[in-house]
Order: structure tokens, then C-alpha cells, then sequence
């Protein structure tokens, strides 16, 4: 029977710890690769949007995250402990939190453009008591201090209790908002078949399946209390798969990935066949065509064509020329393009 409260066990522990956090710098640094972005917005080949705010953020946090714990356990320079492992404990969780943030602009996008504020708010209180418990973890949760026998810092106390709160608690409204993505598509696509509500609708639940194989070990550790050092073993690895798969989710929709070229639709009563598309705007349009062409053989109003990027635009409506009283953009025949990302 290992008794985890013996200090060689304890030692060993933060030992693998350290080791995690190099590993995970690597597996990190080969995702950095995708500097693109950041190249693209810098300069402007890319519209910025809101939901880059999170997705930056998240990068970077866990990047400074993981440099932090892995060059503090190899330069011997004496710092404030106990700051820096507080800041850290908050940035750590900060980057868990906008990795859910952003899937969570997902379903925001749509019901904002529904004009369905009740899921809105359900969101936003789930979303500001993830917040209270980040804030919780560098407050509350970690103390150290620095230790002149070992030249390095040492975690004297661990409140894993908030620890495990919080990564269930991120858990719960994972799932939470991809019941609200489920509902979202479904109350647009109302039964047809939308390609980007399809990958919305996987996209939601392959993350949440990640999240959960990697948040919930997480939360087994800290409820179970064997030592400060198994407390945070996974917490690292739970932070990094969370960005890292939130990311990839919102880059897997990016604005070339379709080329449809030119489409040709029959001209029908109160509509007019769309111009001909540039090759740059083939990828932004083609589901608006696609929503066109099913409806010159559908009586039943045009649903609406959600940001294929992923992203927090909203969905921009556009008035049927054959009804210009369809003002509100939420009428019977009011239809919605796909602002350009």
C-alpha cells in the first residue's frame, strides 16, 4: 500500500509533475504552429471578431502557464512563491474557462440572432459562476513558499476542494452548452439538413467527450486528497487539452474550405439569381446558395445560415426584394447570408 503522505512520495509526485509540464510544452508548442491567425488578423486578411478575444487569450495564458512551471523548476532564482503560484493557479483555470467561452459563442451566435434571450441568460450565470470559481483557486486554494534547502519553490498547502469544484463544475457546463448548441441548431435547420449545423452538433460533443476524459480524473484527484502534489498532477494536462481542443474547433471552419465555384440557379418568382461569386467568396456564400436552391422547391421560409467560421458574428439578415416589409430580419420570409469571416 503506497502511503502518499510520505515526502519521498511526495517529491517523486511533483517530480512527475515537472515532467508533465514539459511534456505538455512540446505537445504545445507543435499547436503554436498555427500562427496564421494571429498573422492573418495583424494583417487584416482576416476579419477580427469577438470570439478571437478568448481564442488568443487561451493560447497565451496556457502558453505563459507552462513556461512558468517548467523553467521555475530549473532556474534557481528566488521570487515571490506565493504570488506567482496564485497568479498562475488563476491563469491556469482562466484558460479552461475560455476554451469553454469559446464553443459557447456558438450557440450565443444563433440566439442572439433568434432573439431567444432566456438561453442567453442561462449561459451568462453559468458563465460568471465558472468565473467565481477562477477566481476562487488563487484566492483560496494555493500556498507557497520558497525554500532555501531545495533553491526552488514549494507548494505548502492545496485546497483541492475548490480545485475539484471547479474542473466538475466545467464539466457540467460543458455538457450544459452543448445541450444549448443542440437546441440552437435545431430550432434554425427545423428538421432539413444544414452542413454547419451537422459540424456544429459533432464539433459539440466531440469536445465535450475530450474535455470530460480529461476534466473528471482532475476532480477524482483533488476530492480524493492523497497529497498536494496528486491534488494538481492532472490539472496541467486537463488545461492544455481543453485550449487545444476548443482551438481546433474553431479553426476546423475556416473561410477556404469550400470552393464551390459557380452556382446557377433558376430565377423564381420574387427572387433574383445571385451574381456570379469570386473565388474568395465561394467558401463564405455557399451555403446561402445551397439554402436558395432548396427553397425555389420549398414553400416554407428561408432558415437561417449561421457563421460557418465558427465565430461570434451573428447572422446578418437580408430582406426578400419580392417583401420589403420584412423589417425585423425574423419575419416569415426573412432570409440570413453569412457575413464574410
Amino acid at each position: 500500500m503506497v502511503d502518499w503522505k510520505d515526502p519521498e512520495v511526495i517529491a517523486y509526485d511533483f517530480f512527475l509533475y515537472e515532467q508533465i509540464a514539459v511534456f505538455l510544452l512540446g505537445f504545445y508548442g507543435c499547436f503554436l504552429t498555427t500562427w496564421n491567425v494571429e498573422w492573418d488578423l495583424i494583417t487584416r486578411r482576416r476579419v477580427f471578431k469577438v470570439v478571437h478575444i478568448p481564442y488568443l487569450l487561451a493560447r497565451y495564458i496556457t502558453l505563459s502557464a507552462l513556461l512558468f512551471f517548467v523553467i521555475s523548476g530549473r532556474v534557481k532564482l528566488k521570487i515571490a512563491c506565493d504570488v506567482a503560484y496564485r497568479i498562475f493557479a488563476i491563469l491556469g483555470s482562466l484558460a479552461s474557462m475560455l476554451a469553454s467561452l469559446i464553443i459557447c459563442s456558438r450557440p450565443i451566435t444563433i440566439f442572439r440572432t433568434l432573439k431567444m434571450r432566456t438561453p442567453l441568460y442561462l449561459l451568462g450565470i453559468g458563465g460568471l459562476g465558472q468565473l467565481f470559481l477562477v477566481i476562487s483557486q488563487g484566492i483560496w486554494s494555493v500556498r507557497a513558499r520558497w525554500d532555501p534547502a531545495s533553491h526552488g519553490c514549494a507548494v505548502v498547502a492545496w485546497h483541492s476542494t475548490f480545485l475539484g469544484i471547479q474542473y466538475l463544475y466545467t464539466s457540467v457546463y460543458d455538457a450544459a452548452i452543448l445541450l444549448a448548441t443542440l437546441w440552437a441548431v435545431r430550432r434554425v435547420h427545423d428538421g432539413r439538413r444544414w452542413g454547419l449545423g451537422d459540424a456544429l452538433r459533432v464539433q459539440g460533443l466531440c469536445y465535450l467527450v475530450v474535455t470530460c476524459v480529461a476534466n473528471v480524473p482532475v476532480a477524482v484527484l483533488a476530492f480524493s486528497d492523497l497529497n498536494t502534489a496528486m491534488d494538481v498532477l492532472l490539472s496541467m494536462p486537463a488545461m492544455t487539452i481543453s485550449v487545444s481542443a476548443s482551438s481546433l474547433a474553431l479553426l476546423s471552419l475556416k473561410d477556404d474550405e469550400l470552393h464551390p465555384g459557380p452556382v446557377h440557379l433558376p430565377t423564381t418568382a420574387g427572387t433574383e439569381p445571385p451574381a456570379q461569386e469570386s473565388s474568395s467568396d465561394s467558401g463564405h456564400r455557399h451555403y446561402d446558395l445551397e439554402v436558395r436552391r432548396r427553397a425555389a422547391h420549398d414553400a416554407r421560409p428561408f432558415p437561417p445560415v449561421g457563421d460557418r467560421c465558427g465565430l461570434c458574428a451573428g447572422l446578418r439578415p437580408y430582406e426578400d426584394r419580392g417583401s420589403r416589409g420584412a423589417r425585423s430580419g425574423l419575419a416569415a420570409n426573412a432570409r440570413f447570408s453569412v457575413r464574410p469571416c
